[in-house]
């Protein structure tokens, strides 16, 4: 197969094009339906205060959570696919970070909170949206569509600024309000050896499948280089 710089399945290192653009547009309407039902609940309830903070508080908390900034990374990355526009160096690392981050917020979720959650109402789709739909859809899209044949290695390291950017908020935030958004980060309650070995621990498996991506999409290039 010769390379091009765009085919049917989006798998070009140009902007995707046919399954490739379905497969992405459907994960943007999603994960933006899943983005405002969450920011609408949020702020419905801090202005008639079942939640019993301000709009700014309840607002500064809701896009505190991995979740929901995994979520907006889901929707910033595919809506330029599902338009069919190539993605610049801020949106090869961006990819990266939301095929990664959505996988850590599924996997975290499932086997970490969901024990201990109970939606109710809207919540319940919400939390179905957030924690499952995407976490399986936004993987699968990247699988079986790409884009591949684009991401470097400079791209790599770029997608390591998220997450240590995430980690340094997350810690020095709580730090100042000595609220978290997590309880194995909350380094007020566990210390902050054990918060720091968490976070690094979710870092570490966040770049891994990171370079797992980067690997797989280099070997794609190779292959059309032949």
């Amino acid at each position: 197969m010769t390379a091009t710089l765009q085919t049917p399945t989006g798998t070009g290192t140009g902007p995707a094009t046919g399954p490739a653009r379905l497969a992405w547009g459907a994960v943007a309407v999603l994960s933006v339906v899943g983005l405002c039902m969450a920011t609408s609940l949020t702020v419905t309830e801090a202005v008639t205060g079942v939640s019993g903070q301000s709009l700014s508080q309840a607002l500064a908390r809701l896009f505190s959570y991995f979740t929901i900034l995994t979520n907006l990374l889901v929707a910033i990355v595919a809506i330029p696919l599902m338009l069919g526009r190539a993605l610049g160096p801020v949106l090869r690392a961006l990819l990266m970070n939301a095929v990664a981050g959505i996988v850590i917020t599924g996997v975290v979720h499932w086997f970490l909170l969901r024990p201990f959650d109970d939606p109710q109402g809207l919540h319940v789709i919400t939390d179905g949206i957030q924690h499952v739909a995407i976490p399986w859809l936004a993987p699968l899209a990247w699988l079986l569509t790409g884009p591949f044949g684009l991401l470097r290695l400079r791209d790599l390291v770029a997608a390591a600024v998220f997450p240590l950017l995430y980690a340094a908020v997350t810690l020095l935030r709580g730090a100042i309000t000595a609220w978290y958004p997590y309880g194995f980060i909350d380094a007020g309650v566990l210390g902050y050896p054990q918060a720091l070995r968490m976070a690094a621990i979710i870092l570490a498996v966040m770049m891994l499948l990171s370079a797992a991506m980067w690997a797989r999409d280099a070997a794609v290039r190779r292959a059309r280089q032949r």
